[in-house]
């Protein structure tokens, strides 16, 4: 059981908005924050490397195995901003408690209260952060079906605009608007990735006029592209590997300790292993 807590921070001194240099004073300005959650002691960890808060712009996500660690991090975060002029902002802030569907049964209840500069924060089921729905299932099932509805509008729109368009031009166009699937990093055995795969599917049958029973080992040959979980899995491996051997010590520590030691108990190792 994990506890994920989302914070979204602005300084009363003021950051000027959509500035380029922005971020970099921004985490110039928070590092001292982030050093003093490290040295505490409270918050995960994966071996003896710190992985109890992780900050990107004007958000800092706090994760903690228990909710008393939780309670130890916010009330450092609150010391920091009480010295530096920093405003935590609770109604923007979420709370998660991450577990498996065989512990949710063991969850608190009530569930412990969070606050954050004297203000409660919410417990949600699931919170969108940097383009992904993380949910407190420990699943990839919300995020891949929100891919798969922003898929199905995308085509529609696609071949909505240039229906009359030949078939070659329409399928430079799928697969110029279509096919980013912006961190694509899911869990690509999961059963809900079939649901994604058949809609892009559709979208190829529609594109040449196929009848819908047309058989999708035909899909790729007429097409001249992999089939969509090849392609997404070719993604996956290029991002592991880049993990693997990144200079940054956290995501190459997260990459090794997933690939060679979790296994299958690690999003990154299933996936490794799966691309194998």
């Amino acid at each position: 059981m994990k506890w994920y807590l989302f914070c979204d921070v602005f300084c009363k001194n003021g950051m000027k908005q959509g500035g380029v240099i922005s971020p970099a004073l921004f985490c110039i300005y928070i590092d001292k924050l982030l050093g003093q959650l490290r040295s505490s002691g409270f918050g995960c960890f994966i071996g003896e490397v710190f992985l109890g808060a992780l900050a990107y712009a004007d958000d800092i996500v706090l994760l903690a195995p228990t909710h008393r660690a939780m309670r130890n991090l916010l009330a450092l975060s609150d010391r920091f901003a009480d010295e530096y002029n920093v405003v935590f902002n609770a109604q923007k802030s979420k709370c998660l408690c991450i577990t498996s569907r065989a512990k949710q049964s063991r969850l608190l209840s009530p569930l412990p209260r969070f606050t954050i500069g004297g203000n409660g924060i919410e417990f949600v089921d699931k919170w969108p952060h940097l383009g992904h729905i993380i949910s407190s299932m420990h699943d990839n099932k919300v995020e891949i079906l929100s891919k798969r509805n922003i898929l199905c509008g995308q085509i529609n729109n696609v071949l909505c605009y240039f229906g009359k368009r030949d078939p070659i031009t329409k399928l430079s166009l799928l697969k110029a608007y279509c096919s980013s699937f912006y961190g694509s990093v899911w869990d690509l055995s999961h059963p809900s990735m079939d649901t994604l795969c058949a809609i892009w599917r559709k979208g190829l049958r529609r594109v040449w006029s196929l009848p819908h029973n047309t058989h999708s080992a035909l899909l790729p040959l007429l097409c001249g592209l992999l089939p969509l979980i090849d392609e997404l899995a070719c993604r996956c491996a290029t991002f592991i590997n880049c993990c693997l051997y990144s200079d940054c010590e956290v995501g190459s520590f997260a990459a090794r300790h997933g690939v060679y030691y979790s296994r299958m108990l690690s999003p990154i190792g299933r996936n490794s292993l799966f691309c194998c």
